[in-house]
């Protein structure tokens, strides 16, 4: 069985999966998440008074910012409080009826665009395309193993998870409880995900997890997502059930967010502006802090796979 994520180059639409465009093949044997570059994809984008920007990088030259950051959001950006700024070093694409609730430092374009200064939307960088759309995760179908605690290099773990396929009913972690994933694993958590305290999901370089979750609200704070690799290290799939994802950025995420029904929170440590690296795909991706979201280019050519 594979479990594999790939990022091709597609079309000008990216991550616009739809009739007209290849579509996103989900079934008990793989899980594929074939897009382009764009950094997030959602039927809508609330700033609530926060600003929000987007770029590219590639993951072997993290200090090179590109214009890949682009945004898909079919409803546009809204804004019902203040006049948050938006920096997409990129496209925006939206659909046929959309609103552009933004204020005026915003800009929107290519990375001369941005070098010279401008403000605004450069011409060409505005786009709408057809309805946001895409389909639910199925579960892969496999046996599903109970993880152990144990302890590496001196270290406890409430959980470790070595290559294998593994299932927690609920995931509850707080304090300094920590889950440790040595190989390539996938998680499949139904019921409850809670991460509080200074609680961790610790990924190590060359290991990788697919978390898959069922839980209607997920919240995913504390330390979070320590992801000591690239962002295709890390996969978060809300299946049909998961509608609501609470994420709190203490620490420069790094991985890829694909929950189509969810509205996914964001939020940060303090003010200090949270960051994501990799791609999101949610429902609705709401502020509650600023937001550097950097999509990796390095996704166009990647598939991981077990």
């Amino acid at each position: 069985m594979q479990d594999a994520l790939s990022f091709p180059m597609k079309s000008a639409f990216g991550l616009i999966l739809c009739t007209a465009i290849a579509p996103l093949v989900l079934t008990a044997d793989n899980a594929y998440a074939q897009s382009g570059p764009y950094a997030v994809t959602a039927r809508q984008l609330t700033l609530n008074g926060y600003d929000f920007s987007s770029d590219s990088y590639h993951s072997a030259d993290p200090a090179k910012t590109g214009a890949l950051g682009n945004v898909w959001s079919q409803a546009g950006i809204l804004n019902s409080v203040g006049a948050a700024n938006v920096f997409l070093w990129g496209k925006l694409t939206t659909g046929s009826f959309y609103a552009l609730e933004i204020g005026p430092e915003s800009s929107i374009g290519s990375v001369a665009w941005h070098d010279s200064g401008n403000r605004g939307i450069e011409p060409g960088y505005l786009e709408t395309a057809s309805v946001w759309g895409f389909p639910d995760v199925i579960l892969p179908f496999t046996t599903w193993l109970q993880p152990a605690e144990g302890t590496v290099d001196g270290e406890h773990y409430s959980f470790l998870l070595a290559t294998g396929d593994y299932r927690l009913n609920s995931l509850n972690l707080a304090g300094n409880e920590k889950l440790l994933v040595t190989g390539a694993a996938r998680l499949y958590v139904p019921d409850e995900l809670d991460l509080k305290g200074t609680a961790a999901i610790r990924i190590l370089p060359g290991a990788s997890l697919r978390l898959y979750v069922a839980a209607g609200t997920a919240n995913i704070r504390g330390t979070g997502i320590l992801n000591e690799g690239v962002p295709a290290q890390f996969v978060y799939y809300g299946l049909g059930p998961n509608k609501t994802l609470n994420l709190r950025l203490t620490t420069a995420f790094a991985g890829l967010i694909y929950a189509p029904q969810a509205v996914c929170y964001i939020t940060a440590k303090g003010n200090t502006p949270g960051e994501m690296n990799g791609a999101v795909v949610v429902q609705e991706l709401a502020l509650g802090s600023a937001l550097r979201v950097r999509y990796d280019e390095a996704l166009n050519a990647t598939s991981t796979a077990r």
